[in-house]
């Protein structure tokens, strides 16, 4: 796989864990919650690949 189709497949991943982090999903809040640790460790591991570039 290209890099550009992994770029849109995690895009789509990414979209998917922040519909279920929503008050209004049918996820239970554990789910809820665990989606929000993933995206908060992709946010610090974004940040720290930018600065190593």
């Amino acid at each position: 796989m290209e890099q550009k189709d992994w770029k849109i497949v995690l895009d789509w991943i990414k979209k998917d864990l922040v519909r279920i982090t929503s008050s209004d999903s049918e996820f239970d809040a554990s789910r809820r919650e665990k989606a929000k640790e993933i995206i908060n460790k992709w946010k610090r591991l974004y940040k720290k690949g930018q600065h190593s570039q």
